[in-house]
């Protein structure tokens, strides 16, 4: 069995981590330190020839990383997450670390922009970079890799996503939002994603419509995206059975023209584990089908404030038994808000703030918040 040197949650300085590294050097390729390790990183740790992990996530440790971690060919994994370090990774990352499966270096204060020979590190299968301060394009070239997760949350990235991204058959879960990405989405979207579980685009500037082959990535359990600035129709979602979390608001989606109601929202009656929905600030200009009380018994929150949404409240509504907030307000809402609410356990249910929408006594409906 592969030999695991651990040092963690202890509140000891890097002078005596080094002085342990120094003893220990030849004893194994895989070394932890977690929770309160300040400094920087030790020197000593280049001199760990056969290392195959090296995980210092969650700690102090400032400056630059070292050039010498970046020359430990043997590397499988780079866990140095939720630090304050700096430096970008080498324009021959491929070469130096030709064993690379694993690389988390989010939450730190890295800089720059992506080398284009990230794409030949063959076995990368997890990218994380989250929230630091990257400022570049995607390259192309990530497109050649086997990826199964990449989160680039919150940088300053810009450009298109590369097209080649949405080809990856072992993505299981992207990660693009809180950047500058621009331009539509594939219209093939979908269609060579078999794997991917969870997408996120929010918080963008892309443009154009969902592509409705979005649906085609039938495992998807999270789609995230908004706000951005996209248009057209909202597709039909009853594909993505398996769909918890759909956050398509602050966008500027229609419904469809041919129908008053909003028929996607009928759709999402075959998603069986739904439990969130937010689709706020869009343009959807129709009704709220009666369908909508078929919705999962697992929906929790239904957000749909600001998105010109008019007729009734259905009183199917009192079907949704797991409900905790429901958002209708700032809509044109008329009639009654129906009684059937007032058996569901909600927190919040805001749905005043409407034209011409009447009030029932406030006794009948049991909520913490009805404004």
């Amino acid at each position: 069995m592969e030999s695991l040197l651990r040092l963690q949650n202890s509140n000891y300085n890097s002078e005596i981590y080094t002085k342990l590294l120094e003893k220990i050097v030849w004893f194994s390729p895989m070394l932890v330190m977690n929770q309160y390790f300040t400094g920087g990183i030790p020197l000593e740790i280049g001199n760990l020839s056969r290392l195959e992990i090296l995980s210092i996530p969650g700690g102090s440790l400032t400056g630059i990383i070292p050039s010498f971690v970046f020359n430990l060919s043997t590397l499988n994994i780079i866990n140095l997450a939720n630090n304050s370090l700096s430096r970008s990774l080498p324009v021959d990352i491929n070469l130096k670390l030709p064993e690379l499966e694993q690389l988390y270096r989010s939450f730190n204060q890295i800089t720059g922009g992506l080398p284009a020979n990230i794409g030949n590190l063959t076995r990368l299968k997890y990218l994380y970079l989250a929230n630091n301060r990257l400022t570049c394009e995607l390259p192309d070239e990530l497109g050649n890799l086997k990826l199964e997760k990449v989160n680039v949350h919150n940088n300053s990235l810009f450009g298109t996503i590369p097209i080649s991204m949405f080809n990856i058959s072992t993505m299981k879960m992207m990660k693009f939002s809180a950047n500058q990405f621009s331009g539509n989405l594939p219209s093939t979207i979908g269609l060579s994603l078999p794997n991917l579980e969870e997408l996120y685009l929010g918080d963008n500037r892309l443009t154009g419509v969902i592509p409705s082959s979005i649906t085609n990535a039938s495992i998807l359990t999270i789609l995230n995206t908004g706000p951005n600035f996209l248009t057209g129709t909202v597709p039909n979602f009853g594909n993505l059975r398996l769909l918890k979390h759909l956050m398509i608001g602050e966008n500027n989606l229609t419904g469809e023209s041919s129908s008053p109601e909003l028929r996607f929202f009928s759709s999402l009656t075959n998603c069986l584990y739904l439990e969130l929905i937010e689709v706020s600030l869009n343009q959807l200009n129709g009704i709220l089908p009666a369908s909508i009380g078929n919705f999962s018994i697992s929906l929790q929150v239904f957000r749909a404030f600001g998105c010109h949404i008019k007729g009734a409240i259905p009183e199917e509504t009192g079907n949704l038994s797991s409900l905790a907030d429901l958002y209708l307000d700032s809509n044109q809402l008329t009639g009654f808000i129906p009684r059937t609410l007032g058996k569901l356990n909600v927190f919040n249910v805001y749905v005043l703030n409407t034209i011409n929408l009447m009030d029932l006594p406030r006794r009948a409906l049991p909520v913490k918040q009805f404004g």
